[in-house]
């Protein structure tokens, strides 16, 4: 049961642990989709095998402690923590990357002829789409190399020709042209159109939404990061669900 846990994926709509209860009776193939779950958290494999009961009596029950986290963490590293008693601690995979391969070929751009192209083949689990993944990674890469980009007044005032700046966009522009993912064959134009309660968001972010106005997938994309941020009910961390269900969809509101 404790292997067939680990296999279990979540998404947490909150930085806060949350509780998650399994109750279930009769002959029957237990299943991820039979936790009962709050608005802030959400079952990814919900046909995940937990159990087989065999018997008509039989009846099985669990507490869950769910968390967010950081690539893995095995129990060894939380044996500082006291464990109550009845409690089973499991070894956690928090990345929802499965397998990531890319490959180099020759790209040709404009008259340009020596250009390479960058092809990424990303598998996740389900818990966030390939390309909300691509782009989350890129964005920590950026930040990181910032700290390059600011060493010394020098590097500050240093003027980029408009030469080099004519050679990213198109570089950036073939760059965005070969990112594609399994999301972006649905038409966006039908996505905009549904209503708020048609995502998989919690009832109090919707309800914050929709208090400001908001009632379509349309009139949300086009609102910027930090107009949303300061809905009230809102903030930071109920932004952050709201990009992460749109990125399954191939969706962005806009950036700060």
């Amino acid at each position: 049961i404790i292997l067939n846990l680990k296999q279990i994926r979540f998404i947490v709509h909150t930085d806060e642990p949350i509780k998650a209860t399994l109750k279930v009776k009769g002959e029957k193939a237990v299943k991820a989709g039979d936790i009962k779950t709050s608005s802030d958290l959400e079952v990814v494999s919900k046909e995940a095998p937990i159990a087989t009961l065999t018997n008509k009596k039989a009846e099985l029950e669990m507490e869950f402690d769910i968390e967010p986290g950081l690539g893995y963490s095995p129990v060894e590293s939380r044996k500082k923590k006291k464990i109550e008693i009845g409690k089973i601690a499991v070894d956690a995979i928090f990345s929802p990357v499965k397998r990531v391969n890319y490959s180099i070929e020759n790209m040709r751009v404009g008259e340009k002829t020596d250009y390479d192209r960058l092809t990424f083949q990303i598998e996740t689990d389900g818990s966030i789409m390939p390309k909300e993944a691509f782009l989350k990674a890129a964005d920590i890469l950026v930040n990181q190399f910032k700290v390059f980009a600011f060493l010394g007044e020098t590097a500050k005032k240093k003027k980029i020709s408009p030469k080099a700046k004519e050679l990213a966009r198109k570089t950036r522009k073939a760059a965005l042209l070969a990112v594609r993912s399994s999301g972006e064959k649905e038409k966006k134009e039908d996505i905009t159109k549904k209503k708020l309660n048609e995502l998989k968001i919690s009832l109090r972010t919707i309800n914050a939404l929709e208090a400001a106005g908001i009632k379509t997938i349309a009139g949300l994309i086009r609102k910027k990061e930090e107009d949303l941020e300061k809905i009230e009910g809102l903030g930071p961390k109920r932004v952050v669900e709201i990009r992460r269900v749109l990125g399954k969809m191939g969706l962005m509101i806009k950036s700060k």
